[in-house]
């Protein structure tokens, strides 16, 4: 009896421990199950109304008011309101969601708590807290207006992208190392050599980076895979001046869930969860490195079994980089180029990338008043939209176009 007990005892552990490796197993992402991005040549088009995918309203913000005039918006949607901030003047502007301007502030200047200019901007409702941030600056700010804090940051850091990640955290890019990348180009274009990186007591030690709403104090640093033999800049010989264009890439995108993350000179797309999962979620192809040109995509948004991208080839043309606007079809796999339509609009198209979201469930897209204004003069608008262009008059301002993904 004893016998054959130690013997079921030896046949039980190695059992057990193969149950839990299994199921461990199951749990990390194959590259079955990532999502392939595969780029071609010339894709064919699909037409997509942007109903399938979205809940649409719009906004215009009333012109009536001369302290809240603006030129080149950045645009937050908050519960009741709006929020605009202009960059030009550098006034944060609330507007109700039909247009009523409510209130607005500026601080910007030299003192303390001020800008000069910001990157962008976070709105926390439930905090009742603005984020203004510029290079190594969060300056934080009440909806009326009133200066909070500022966040402590490396000196060095060079904050290019950020999204309000849960109540305590804000998700951050450090582009330091990417500008001093950019920076050597200028000075050295002649050289492969890829400048030292300063004491991490002026900067950042990884580029992704969950900090305090607080104080701006590290969370958690989060580690993806770099390629620094590729670079997503340009350089070009202007009038005997050389000049870097430096690639636009969304290396943060925000969605329902927690954030897409991607290093666009590498392969593999990464997703973290409100719970600080990060896993491999996508992957592209072919490999950016045996593209020639580079051809490089930003990430996506994903609905009702779409995924809305661009990619871009490392080439300037008229001082820009001239952008592909795709969508994958979840039911075949394949990348599509973007025929985007509104029933309200006829014969407009539009296009859907990272650069339109607002967060992670909302997008915005600018709707010209004047090309509306022909648009109904031709009868090529129809419900919501015809109602509110019928009622602008010439001075009016754009209209907005707010789509709430399914």
């Amino acid at each position: 009896i004893m016998i054959n007990h130690i013997i079921m005892r030896t046949y039980t552990l190695p059992i057990f421990i193969i149950c839990l490796l299994s199921q461990a197993c199951s749990q990390i992402p194959t590259q079955m199950d990532l999502i392939s991005f595969v780029l071609v040549d010339n894709p064919q088009e699909k037409e997509i109304f942007l109903t399938e995918v979205a809940e649409i309203s719009y906004f215009q913000p009333s012109n009536n008011n001369p302290d809240y005039l603006f030129r080149r918006p950045l645009i937050k949607e908050g519960q009741n309101e709006v929020l605009l901030f202009d960059f030009p003047s550098g006034s944060f502007l609330f507007f109700d969601k039909s247009g009523k301007p409510l209130r607005h502030f500026n601080h910007k200047g030299n003192g303390p708590g001020e800008y000069t200019v910001l990157t962008g901007f976070l709105y926390d409702q439930k905090r009742d807290e603005i984020f203004a941030y510029f290079k190594n600056q969060i300056h934080v700010y009440d909806s009326n207006g009133t200066y909070i804090r500022s966040l402590s940051l490396p000196e060095k850091s060079w904050i290019t992208e950020a999204i309000d990640f849960d109540n305590n955290h804000l998700l951050i890019y450090d582009s330091e190392a990417r500008h001093r990348i950019a920076f050597s180009a200028i000075a050295y274009p002649q050289s492969k050599e890829i400048p030292e990186q300063e004491g991490n007591n002026e900067c950042h030690e990884k580029p992704f980076v969950l900090i305090s709403k607080e104080n701006g104090a590290v969370e958690q640093y989060l580690s993806l895979s770099e390629n620094e033999n590729i670079q997503l800049n340009v350089t070009e010989n202007i009038a005997g001046n050389n000049i870097v264009f430096v690639a636009k890439t969304n290396r943060i995108v925000p969605t329902k869930e927690g954030a897409t993350l991607y290093n666009q000179e590498t392969d593999t797309l990464f997703h973290i969860d409100k719970n600080r999962h990060l896993t491999p979620q996508a992957i592209r192809k072919p490999a950016i490195a045996t593209t020639q040109p580079i051809v490089y995509m930003n990430g996506y948004i994903e609905s009702q079994g779409y995924q809305f991208l661009e990619s871009v080839p490392l080439q300037v043309e008229r001082g820009q980089f001239k952008s592909t606007f795709l969508v994958r079809d979840q039911q075949d796999g394949k990348l599509y180029k973007q025929i985007l339509r509104l029933p309200d609009y006829e014969d407009k198209t539009f296009t859907l990338s990272p650069n339109t979201l607002m967060n992670g469930t909302t997008a915005c897209i600018e709707l010209s008043i004047e090309e509306l204004q022909t648009a109904f003069l031709e009868n090529r608008l129809k419900g919501e939209l015809a109602k509110l262009v019928s009622k602008s008059n010439e001075e009016a301002n754009n209209i907005y176009m707010f789509l709430r993904f399914k």
